[in-house]
């Protein structure tokens, strides 16, 4: 799994359009592995304190699974922001420590 979180910490930084709004990853959480993208250039949500009340607007985020649900392949999403040579490869690691 350190092969894969190594691979997907590359990702950082990188600009796509997803579900038709422009975001940029911003971190991996291991435990998944999930890709957590931030919305790039809008007004953002209301986050609410720990009482429930609005306190300041931040990026909407969206957690992106290594994994498509539909397919035993990589997420569509991710697939868009990897190069064939980078989906082989990533595929291949994942594919080995799912067998293990």
């Amino acid at each position: 799994m350190d092969e894969i979180s190594t691979s997907l910490h590359d990702l950082v930084g990188r600009h796509l359009v997803y579900e038709g709004v422009a975001c940029q990853v911003i971190d991996v959480v291991t435990d998944g592995p999930f890709v957590v993208l931030s919305r790039t250039g809008a007004d953002g949500v209301i986050q609410p304190n720990q009482f429930g009340e609005a306190r300041r607007r931040v990026p909407q985020t969206y957690m992106i699974p290594l994994w498509s649900q539909v397919r035993d392949d990589l997420h569509p999403v991710l697939r868009e922001l990897l190069s064939d040579d980078e989906c082989d490869a990533l595929s291949a690691l994942a594919r080995l420590t799912r067998a293990q």
